[in-house]
């Protein structure tokens, strides 16, 4: 993992998670659990969330209603909160 920053030392950051992922277009039966979805690497101006709690809002519905190739990532979920593991390599700590 280049160019990311743990915020610890002791994080330990996997390189794969459980993740829910849009299969195909449709309705909340397309919807599957994946038990080993590769962790994504934030890029120089993102950061890395390990979710505590997610959402899914009217984005999130349609896009699961396109199927999964509409978007680059087919796991719904733009609404979480949890902690910031790592960060970017342009993120700047004291915004945070």
């Amino acid at each position: 993992m280049q160019d990311i920053q743990p915020m610890t030392s002791t994080a330990i950051i996997p390189e794969r998670q459980r993740a829910v992922v849009i299969t195909s277009a449709g309705g909340p039966e397309v919807l599957s659990c994946a038990a080993d979805w590769p962790v994504p690497i934030p890029g120089p101006d993102e950061v890395l969330i390990k979710v505590a709690a997610a959402g899914i809002n009217r984005h999130d519905i349609h896009q699961r209603a396109a199927g999964p190739t509409r978007e680059p990532n087919p796991v719904p979920g733009l609404e979480a909160s949890g902690r910031i593991v790592a960060c970017g390599s342009n993120v700047p700590r004291a915004n945070w």
